[in-house]
């Protein structure tokens, strides 16, 4: 039979265990869920639509990048090349995860500058909310066989 003290230490271990695989999979549906707002409307990010200017722009420089992409045309919002969406990445510590992009561009679509705003991070903030309690919940029963 352990120990309070030996139940103490072997539960914080467990605990943090349990955040960990928590943490990774928080990082890894954020990525998810940030990648799947490029190049389409029905994402959560009331966006403006793509003037026909940019879409017929699309279609003559991105055609041959865009056409095993699987987005189905060349109305699609954030992904030109597909360079920005390729440049998100997501890493996650024990206490922490996140998603981001040291592409200056991305600055420019999440906040609107110079350029319809289309924002990725600040919409993937609240949809994260609804899978939080969901992924800990999951780390803690498999850690600590907690529900």
């Amino acid at each position: 039979m352990m120990t309070p003290k030996e139940f103490q230490k072997a539960f914080a271990k467990d605990m943090k265990t349990a955040v960990s695989r928590a943490m990774l999979a928080m990082g890894q549906k954020a990525y998810d869920e940030a990648t799947g707002m490029f190049g389409h409307y029905d994402n959560g990010g009331n966006w403006p639509t793509l003037s026909k200017r940019t879409i017929e722009n699309h279609e003559r420089k991105f055609a041959v990048a865009l056409s095993g992409a699987g987005f189905g045309g060349f109305d699609t919002p954030l992904v030109a090349s597909g360079e920005l969406m390729k440049s998100l990445e997501w890493d996650a510590t024990a206490t922490t995860a996140e998603v981001g992009t040291d592409d200056p561009k991305m600055k420019y679509h999440e906040l609107g500058e110079g350029v319809p705003a289309r924002p990725v991070f600040g919409p993937v903030v609240y949809k994260m909310e609804e899978h939080v309690q969901k992924i800990f919940a999951t780390a803690f029963d498999e850690n600590l066989g907690v529900r």
